[in-house]
């Protein structure tokens, strides 16, 4: 945030008329960056968020006792501290996975064609058909779905196996939807 507000500072010194910077700022939509910008780090961290969220319900089975993988001292489901550490935990699988369908729910029932929601939301739905307004968010979801195999799935061989069984759905709901406004994206 304070790198943002940086770089349209030194951007406002170099290129502006000196007219006043709240008004530079929104002549040069530079106030909506922030939410493009938002979405971008969102796709590069929920993976990761989400796998430390899965990882904490990861257990082994060690002398007849269930132990946590990642932390081997913390036997699963049983002590207190492996109870205080699953509320965060699950804090972070919803925070990877809520936000999605929350913005699913709001592109379904937002007006899509007025002028307000193309700046602040269009950057959700600008690269897909209208119809397909729901793609970006189900894109995300997919990644925390693939995350979710992995950490669900003990075996490499299930793994593999559930991965492909979702990545064959995906493809063939993008095939089914086509839902890219360029056209030769589309499968």
């Amino acid at each position: 945030m304070v790198a943002w507000g940086f770089f349209i500072i030194v951007d406002y010194l170099i290129r502006s008329d000196r007219t006043g910077i709240r008004q530079w700022v929104a002549q040069q939509s530079m106030h909506l960056s922030i939410l493009r910008g938002a979405k971008f780090l969102y796709t590069l961290v929920s993976p990761t968020v989400a796998a430390a969220g899965f990882s904490h319900f990861q257990c082994v089975e060690i002398d007849g006792h269930r132990w946590l993988r990642k932390e081997l001292e913390l036997e699963c489901y049983s002590t207190s501290e492996w109870k205080y550490q699953a509320v965060w935990a699950v804090f972070a699988i919803l925070q990877a996975a809520l936000p999605p369908v929350v913005i699913l729910i709001y592109l379904y029932q937002a007006d899509r064609s007025g002028a307000r929601f193309q700046s602040y939301w269009g950057h959700w739905t600008v690269n897909f058909q209208p119809h397909a307004f729901w793609f970006e968010p189900f894109r995300l979801i997919r990644k925390v779905g693939f995350v979710m195999v992995v950490f669900i799935f003990q075996r490499v061989e299930e793994q593999a196996f559930v991965a492909t069984v979702l990545l064959v759905c995906s493809v063939c709901l993008t095939i089914w939807s086509r839902p890219y406004s360029i056209g030769w994206v589309d499968l």
